[in-house]
């Protein structure tokens, strides 16, 4: 049902097409990961370019990416780039939380087995390679339980850390709350 010539979809379609609700659909619109829709009114279309970006949308949301991430990732993407994004194959999903973990932490680690945790440095050890007025963030995760980083100003690690404390949290079942305060 296209409300102007090929290629032209209304909401409704473009929806079913990706297999997300109409809501899901201007939500994108209003966070800015899709362009607005032509026309108005009744009369908003949607084109192929809209179709493209939902379906790379979607494609990153299963990798478990945060939309600021994905609206990111997407940015100053071309036509060809989006299409590439897309055509390629998925990921094995990870089959546990230690496999998703390990993935955040080391993409390049396979799915199949966790590799063997390294043995925990000491205390005098992390003291010592803390260089003097480094600055740590500290990300309450549930009761009794915190993430400290060093924040490395790298967005893909940094995007990494944010999608190891969501699964966390999620794991542990506690709301997210703000991240962290800072110690020195």
């Amino acid at each position: 049902m296209s409300n102007e010539g090929p290629g032209a979809f209304g909401i409704g379609e473009l929806a079913m097409r990706v297999g997300v609700t109409p809501r899901t659909v201007r939500y994108y619109v209003a966070e800015g990961l899709l362009p607005p829709p032509g026309g108005g009114g009744q009369n908003r279309t949607y084109t192929e370019e809209h179709l493209l970006r939902l379906q790379a949308i979607k494609r990153l949301k299963e990798a478990y990416l945060p939309l600021g991430e994905i609206r990111r990732q997407m940015e100053g993407l071309s036509r060809d780039q989006l299409e590439e994004l897309v055509e390629t194959p998925s990921p094995p999903q990870p089959s546990s939380a230690l496999d998703y973990i390990s993935s955040v932490l080391s993409p390049s680690l396979s799915h199949n087995a966790a590799p063997a945790p390294p043995s925990p440095p000491s205390v005098e050890m992390a003291e010592a390679e803390a260089p003097a007025g480094s600055v740590w963030r500290r990300v309450p995760i549930a009761p009794g339980v915190e993430l400290h980083y060093e924040p490395s100003g790298d967005n893909q690690r940094d995007a990494a850390i944010a999608r190891l404390v969501e699964e966390a949290r999620k794991l542990l079942s506690v709301p997210q709350q703000p991240t962290g305060q800072q110690r020195s």
